[in-house]
């Protein structure tokens, strides 16, 4: 409490006003400010959380784009090698098709010389056959020829076919 005091000459005290304490603000909180201000700052914080996962979100998805890049160039490379190699396949698919056409051909072109000298040679066979049959018979009008007039005797004859021996 203050008081002013004023002094006379007399030493006669005397109280020409008194001020009493302000009153003290004080502050009283309800159960429903208290829930206010719970949710105030609960709220608050979810919002700083939702930034929170919002840019990490952001920072991961910048993350996934630099990687992706770095995939995508690594993949250009890897797809132009791919390309080269592709590439030299075909050629030694076409390099391998030409040599596998010229073995076909060749193996073609023995088989038909094979083939031909095959029946050359059974023509030839049956020529001489024939040629041989002639001949036989004519040995065999001369021989009958000669048992008639001299009474010559023939020991052995000779045939071609294993049958007739």
């Amino acid at each position: 409490m203050t008081q002013l005091i004023k002094m006379t000459s007399t030493y006669r005290i005397e109280v020409i006003a008194t001020n009493s304490n302000p009153p003290q603000t004080t502050v009283s909180i309800s159960l429903e400010t208290f829930g206010i201000i719970i949710t105030s700052l609960l709220g608050i914080i979810s919002l700083f959380a939702a930034g929170a996962k919002i840019v990490t979100r952001f920072n991961g998805i910048g993350n996934d784009i630099k990687n992706l890049r770095k995939d995508l160039a690594s993949h250009s490379t890897l797809i132009e090698e791919f390309k080269q190699l592709q590439k030299d396949f075909s050629s030694l698919d076409k390099s391998f098709s030409i040599h596998q056409q010229d073995f076909m051909n060749h193996k073609d072109a023995v088989l038909l010389g094979f083939n031909g000298a095959k029946e050359r040679t059974e023509h030839k066979w049956e020529r001489t056959k024939e040629e041989l049959e002639k001949v036989n018979n004519d040995v065999n009008d001369l021989q009958r020829y000669l048992h008639e007039q001299s009474g010559f005797i023939v020991r052995q004859r000779i045939s071609l076919d294993p049958e007739r021996q």
